[in-house]
This record gives structure tokens, sequence and C-alpha cells, in this order.
């Protein structure tokens, strides 16, 4: 059977698609490799009296990179890169939420080195680890507003826009809390576990019930 060209031109924006895709998939893959040998005293000696709050810090970035590694891939499959459109022209906003997309990735990136300094003071501030939590959920209202011109979806970022305020909030508090109180010793990293682990249910919250709009979606496919 001859194949049409409206065929061709879905299959080849499919396969650029995929390779922006792999693309994420590699530096996403190095990136958090390599970093994770930076902390190689910390990987080794977690509890120890200077890497309790580092290691906090780095089971949260990790446990929120795989949340997000997953809710994308989730995402790609019914919302892959539109790389092409039906008049074999590039599609913009697609390639704009590509980057979107790559930037989030060098947003993990930067907070996990900004545990570096926790490694040798736990009461040091984590001001820059929290603050990327808030980038974060910009980033993705930006993807997700790319991502819905392309595809000509319905506008709605009521679930992100409560995640980021809710960050918002947390680093507020946190920086004031800090700034403001006499905080040293296990105090100082007593707060930071706090607020690490206030974070971390903020973005649990988040692809908790983006996981659940996702099953609903495809569900709506089904039927």
């Amino acid at each position: 059977m001859t194949e049409t060209p409206a065929q061709a031109l879905h299959e080849e924006s499919a396969r650029f698609g995929e390779r922006l895709v792999g693309l994420i998939q590699l530096i996403f893959g190095i990136v958090l490799v390599q970093l994770l040998v930076l902390y190689r005293a910390v990987v080794l000696h977690p509890f120890g009296a200077k890497h309790y709050v580092a290691t906090v810090a780095l089971v949260v970035i990790y446990l929120t990179a795989f949340w997000s590694w997953m809710g994308w891939h989730r995402l790609m499959v019914i919302r892959p890169y539109l790389a092409i459109d039906a008049r074999g022209r590039n599609v913009a906003s697609e390639y704009r939420r590509f980057y979107v997309d790559l930037a989030i990735v060098m947003t993990y990136a930067y907070m996990l080195l900004q545990v570096n300094p926790l490694t040798e003071d736990p009461a040091r501030t984590l001001i820059w680890i929290l603050i990327g939590y808030p980038v974060i959920f910009v980033l993705f209202g930006v993807s997700t507003i790319l991502r819905r011109h392309s595809y000509r979806e319905p506008a709605g970022q009521r679930l992100v826009r409560n995640r980021l305020v809710a960050s918002l909030i947390a680093v507020v508090a946190y920086a004031v809390a800090y700034g403001f109180g006499n905080w040293s010793g296990w105090h100082a990293g007593a707060l930071n576990v706090a607020f690490l682990v206030v974070m971390v249910a903020i973005v649990r919250s988040y692809w908790h019930f983006s996981a659940e709009r996702w099953r609903g979606h495809v569900q709506t496919l089904r039927d």
C-alpha cells in the first residue's frame, strides 16, 4: 500500500520527536549520574554528623527528579513532541516546549550543585535549593501552555498554579525563619530537614493529581 504524503509527514514528525525525547533522556541521565559521583562521601556515609542534611537534600532532589521523569514520560505517550505539522512546517511552540523541558533538567542539576555546601555544614542555608522548586513549577506551566497551544487544548493551569503558590510560600517562610531566627547547630539542620520535607510533600501532591488527570485522559481516549 502506497504511503500518503500526510502519513509520511506524520511518521517523520514522530521520528524527529523521538530524537528530541532521546536527547533529553541522555542529558537527564548523564547529569544526574555524574552529579551523584560528586557526592560519593555522602553516599558512603549518609548519616555522618555533617552529612545528614545533605543526605535528605539529595534524596528529595533525586526523588522529585524521578517523579518529573516519570510524569514527563507519561505525557510523551499521549502528547509527544509535534515537530512537524500537516503542512510540513516546523511547529515553533513544540521546539520551545523542548527547550523548556531541557531547562527543567538543568534546574535539577543546579539544585544538586547547591547541596555541596551542606556536606561541610548542615546548618548552611538551603534557600537556593528551595527556590529551584518554584522555578520548576513555572517551567511546568510554560511547557503546559506551549503543549496546549500545539495540540489546540483548552487552557487550565490550576494544578500548577496552586503548587507554585504553595512552593513560594514555603520559600518565603523558610527565608523568614532562617533569616530572623537564632538558628545554629542541629537546630538549623532540623529546620533545613523540615522544609525539605514540606517541599517534597508539595511536589508529591502535584504529581499525584497530575497522574489522576493522566489516567482520566487515557480512559477518555479509550472510550
